[in-house]
């Protein structure tokens, strides 16, 4: 049983890095709030790690941090629509899980954005919003964003 865990777990490994299909990146987040009156901008900087299936299909996580109070964990599902060029347009569906000033914080989105294919190794990825829910606590948000969730991230694919 063990020698069939390490052929197994072997197997898995050897797909893994057989397609090179790893990636790593992060983005940089800017995004302005405006409701009742009231508004506010917020910069958060996201770390991630993905791996591409194939040419259409992704998954990943990205780990967000703003001000000193914010964390969260977003896992996320990204389909690749179609290809011009060095450009991939796509939509991400994901799901945040973390805290905010202390309390628990979960939203569930979908994102849009395009690809940007800078040579084999390094890409530029941009969302051009959202619409999804989001909660803090007792208090749940539904939100649509154009461009006013923009982000900017680097890629580089191994």
């Amino acid at each position: 049983m063990k020698k069939l865990i390490i052929v197994f777990v072997t197997a898995i490994a050897m797909s893994f890095s057989a397609s090179a299909q790893l990636y790593v990146g992060g983005n940089a987040d800017l995004s302005v709030v405006a409701g009742n009156g009231n508004s506010s901008v917020n910069f958060s900087v996201a770390p991630e790690v993905g791996y591409n299936f194939n040419d259409s299909m992704a998954v990943g996580v990205a780990l967000h941090f703003s001000n000193p109070s914010t964390f969260y964990a977003s896992p996320y599902f990204r389909y690749f629509f179609t290809k011009a060029g060095n450009f991939r347009f796509f939509a991400d569906a994901t799901a945040d899980l973390g805290t905010v000033s202390s309390s628990f914080y979960w939203g569930v989105s979908v994102n849009p954005g395009v690809a940007y294919n800078i040579n084999n190794r390094w890409g530029i990825v941009t969302h051009l919003g959202s619409i999804g829910v989001q909660g803090v606590e007792k208090s749940t948000l539904f939100r649509i964003g154009i461009l006013g969730a923009a982000s900017i991230g680097f890629y580089y694919h191994f």
